[in-house]
């Protein structure tokens, strides 16, 4: 069963692995999410066994991490540097119960043409992957749809669910799925059908948010949304009806980036109001 996951830093509150325990369980969240990226480390060898025994107690769970850079077209030498440290941070993700990943998947790039970015986003999902497959850990990729984040680059490259379910399929890795995003979805022109089509097995994690009110789907950002269910923008209820369908079990974050919407907020009243919004779609029953 799909469980509700939070990661604070994307409504712009900066908290601690252990503040984000004590949030989580204070508003209701199943799952937690951290950071062990290279050079962004929220848990270190030194602090893992404490971070454990604080999960333990207040009775969550591991959700969904990022392992990865946050952009699969970083430079060769940036990707080196991160492979050379990325047997040991799943480790100590591992260690925690994560189980769950995810990476994003740049629409474009500046210099290779598309048969070049497919060649080289091939080679490193498989270095990766098989990585995280010693420690138990799933590889989720995130397409990113809206026309905006690419308009303006020559280079184009996948940024829907079909384009990325055929390059899983050369990767070839049992343990590397689809990370949905429900804005992705949405600015894709995708349906309901589009997910039930999916199996729980390729659905490694999932994020929720709403699409800003009163602007067309080619004008919609990636970095402007909203909580769950604050416009209406997104079919939110066939969105989770679909993910219940397929028997979803893992983490649902909701990522509503904005510029400026969170800013200066209170954490504790902006969290419960995040709750309160996916609860909305999370206790929801099936229609079929």
């Amino acid at each position: 069963m799909m469980f509700k996951s939070l990661i604070p830093d994307l409504l712009k509150i900066q908290s601690t692995p252990m503040q984000t325990i004590a949030f989580a369980q204070k508003h209701g969240f199943e799952g937690v999410e951290f950071r062990f990226r290279h050079g962004d480390l929220q848990v270190t060898e030194d602090t893992v066994q404490q971070i454990k025994q604080a999960m333990k107690d207040a009775g969550v769970r591991a959700g969904n991490c990022s392992l990865l850079t946050g952009k699969s077209n970083d430079s060769d030498e940036d990707w080196n540097a991160n492979m050379q440290t990325l047997d040991e941070r799943c480790a100590i993700a591992a260690e925690l119960g994560f189980s769950r990943c995810m990476w994003v998947l740049m629409p474009f790039h500046e210099t290779l043409d598309y048969q070049q970015c497919w060649d080289m986003h091939v080679t490193r999902l498989q270095q990766a992957g098989d990585v995280m497959s010693k420690h138990g850990i799933r590889l989720g990729l995130e397409y990113i749809s809206p026309l905006t984040r690419r308009k303006d680059f020559d280079m184009q490259f996948i940024h829907d669910l079909a384009g990325t379910l055929k390059l899983l399929d050369q990767v070839d890795r049992k343990n590397i799925g689809i990370m949905l995003d429900s804005m992705h979805w949405h600015c894709a022109s995708e349906t309901v059908s589009d997910l039930t089509a999916l199996t729980n097995d390729q659905v490694v994690a999932v994020h929720v948010n709403d699409a800003i009110a009163d602007r067309p789907i080619d004008e919609q950002s990636a970095f402007e949304r909203d909580l769950p269910g604050e416009t209406g923008v997104i079919d939110l209820d066939g969105f989770h009806d679909a993910l219940r369908q397929i028997g979803y079990d893992g983490p649902v974050t909701c990522e509503p980036l904005h510029p400026t919407k969170w800013d200066n907020r209170d954490p504790d009243e902006l969290i419960g109001k995040l709750s309160a919004c996916m609860d909305r779609y999370m206790t929801a029953k099936t229609t079929s």
